[in-house]
């Protein structure tokens, strides 16, 4: 039986789940209204270094951000990642990628391989 990462927009929080059994779940942020998260079927396409606004890691996805072409003169690929703003967890802060508090992030990193199917509704 295979990991699956839901993302609940309504209630700002990231559930690593297996079959029925919830391995994690977390606060997240989620887009701002201006730069809304997309909702969709994803998965984990890389785990990049993370750094400077994106915490300790970057989970990138398949998916891209209905609002912006480009982010820091990079594609607006969704991802979820750190953030060096703990104080916007659990709250829609960011420009659409799903943030968690390092640790977390950090935890799900190793818990979930590339092809991991990421549900945000």
């Amino acid at each position: 039986m295979h990991e699956e990462v839901r993302v609940s927009l309504e209630r700002h929080e990231l559930e690593l789940v297996r079959g029925n059994e919830f391995l994690m779940r977390v606060p997240a942020a989620i887009g701002r209204p201006t730069s809304p998260t997309p909702p969709g079927r994803y998965y984990v396409t890389d785990h990049l270094a993370g750094g400077g606004p994106y915490g300790a890691a970057i989970i990138a996805l398949n998916g891209y951000s209905e609002t912006f072409s480009q982010i820091n003169g990079g594609d607006a690929r969704l991802a979820i990642h750190g953030t060096n703003d703990a104080g916007s967890i659990g709250f829609a802060a960011s420009l659409g990628c799903v943030r968690l508090a390092d640790d977390a992030l950090l935890q799900l990193t190793g818990l979930v391989p590339i092809g991991t199917p990421v549900v945000i509704s």
